[in-house]
């Protein structure tokens, strides 16, 4: 799947997953996109990012891709979807984590992410 141009700006932004499957989609879902075989949500549906300034949802959404990473979502998956949302196409956040750490992705932003294998690989 190739990222296709979708932009979440502010607080419009909601991910749900069940790995190896992620989508990003609108907030509130009005349309139960993220019904059926994606279980688990996260981002902007969840009230303690309300108030949060654009770096630290950053650091969240960082967070957040390493733990859907580690759970079985493929590292594209992760660039592809997350790259939907604003603040993480523009965040500028580098971790310290062996392996490096930079995001944004499609094809190719910023890039060097994947902690869990050779850092320099796109996808798992």
């Amino acid at each position: 799947m190739a990222y296709d141009g979708t932009s979440y700006d502010g607080e419009n932004w909601m991910i749900a997953w069940e790995a190896p499957n992620l989508k990003v989609g609108p907030w509130p879902d009005k349309t139960g996109w993220s019904k059926g075989s994606l279980i688990s949500t996260s981002g902007y549906c969840f009230f303690e990012l309300h108030g949060q300034d654009d770096q630290e949802i950053a650091e969240r959404l960082v967070g957040q891709a390493l733990y859907l990473i580690s759970e079985g979502v493929p590292v594209g998956t992760v660039f592809e979807e997350f790259a939907k949302i604003r603040i993480w196409r523009e965040m500028k956040i580098k971790l310290t984590t062996p392996g490096g750490f930079w995001a944004f992705h499609p094809k190719v932003g910023y890039h060097k992410m994947n902690p869990y294998n050779n850092p320099d690989r796109e996808d798992a």
